[in-house]
């Protein structure tokens, strides 16, 4: 698709549409983020130490956590126009996070899964900028969710670390 080569590719996700992707790749401290046009097969540079990239499930926007001292921000970016701001929506204290943008007014936060110490799963209410704990504690934790944001496919890492339970 494209003639630029991505070095030290990190993670890269489709557009609602399909029709867009976003690449990250550099330091995973501070990764380069770009979006790729399948159709103009062009990169549209976003921003640099972005981390936890997620694409709504309905437009252009992303969602995503970046540094802010010794706090991480938790903002939104229009990226069907190249003169729109980053909102944010919130700041807190963490790291190693993954998000999940499952429905228009919903994000579901989670820490990076490892079968080597347990994971949690929140709700994040874009509107009432409120968390709602979904699973707590469990090893390996990862969901891949439905179109729709209502239901996932849930994998949960064996206690001796061999295998698991989908």
């Amino acid at each position: 698709l494209s003639a630029s080569p991505v070095t030290d590719f990190l993670a890269s996700a489709f557009s609602y549409h399909g029709e867009k992707i976003l690449v990250s790749s550099g330091d995973p401290g501070f990764p380069l983020t770009r979006i790729f046009d399948t159709d103009a097969r062009t990169w549209e540079p976003v921003a640099q130490g972005m981390s936890s990239v997620a694409w709504s499930p309905n437009d252009l926007r992303i969602a995503y956590l970046a540094a802010r001292g010794p706090q991480i921000a938790l903002a939104t970016l229009d990226t069907s126009s190249t003169s729109t701001k980053p909102r944010e929506v919130l700041k807190m204290r963490g790291e190693g996070f993954a998000l999940t943008w499952i429905r228009p007014d919903r994000l579901i936060f989670g820490e990076k899964p490892t079968a080597f110490a347990p994971c949690s799963l929140w709700s994040f209410d874009l509107t009432k900028k409120t968390f709602t704990p979904l699973l707590e504690s469990q090893l390996g934790l990862m969901v891949l969710w439905n179109t729709a944001g209502d239901r996932g496919v849930l994998f949960t890492a064996h206690p001796s670390r061999r295998g698991g339970k989908l």
